[in-house]
């Protein structure tokens, strides 16, 4: 839920510097008014949000394959600890393996999204998270993967757990 008069803020833990300036390019040219942050791995991210010093963002997209903490780790303690476990986790990432999208939703991320390998999909997928935030992203997730025959999107849980099958990214 968004807290009037405060920015929503997006939090990108990722290490790939150029995929972290092409997502905060993309996502600010859509929306000016949100906030962005990003850190490059997950110990760095969970230090950052347990410190207590920052605002909480609104939404995380973690990619899985970093140093020091990669995602996998990162999701699993995000979702142990009380205070940040509420907080919609959309993995981001360049894989695609049908292991890494089952456990992903299971230990409890939102959605899975392969990183997309052009801007107009990446636009496709901040535009809905933007404009979804506050009401049901994991609807809204699965309608662009239907209706735009988005295969990023390959798979989105709601809080009763996975909606639809999980598939494998295939190129079109």
């Amino acid at each position: 839920m968004t807290v009037p008069d405060r920015k929503t803020l997006f939090l990108l833990i990722d290490d790939d510097d150029d995929d972290a300036y092409l997502f905060e390019e993309v996502l600010l040219q859509i929306s000016p008014h949100v906030a962005f942050k990003c850190v490059a791995n997950g110990k760095d991210a969970l230090e950052l949000l347990q410190a207590g010093n920052s605002d909480q963002p609104h939404i995380i997209f973690l990619d899985l394959n970093m140093p020091r903490m990669d995602g996998r780790e990162c999701l699993m303690e995000l979702k142990k600890n009380q205070q940040l476990q509420h907080i919609p986790v959309i993995i981001y990432t360049t894989s695609s393996h049908p292991n890494d999208i089952r456990q992903t939703l299971q230990n409890g991320a939102l959605s899975f999204v392969t990183k997309p390998t052009n801007v107009k999909d990446l636009e496709s997928i901040l535009t809905t998270v933007v404009n979804h935030i506050d009401g049901n992203l994991s609807e809204a997730l699965v309608g662009l993967k239907l209706s735009a025959n988005m295969l990023n999107v390959v798979n989105t849980s709601n809080e009763n757990g996975p909606i639809g099958r999980i598939q494998p990214f295939t190129h079109l």
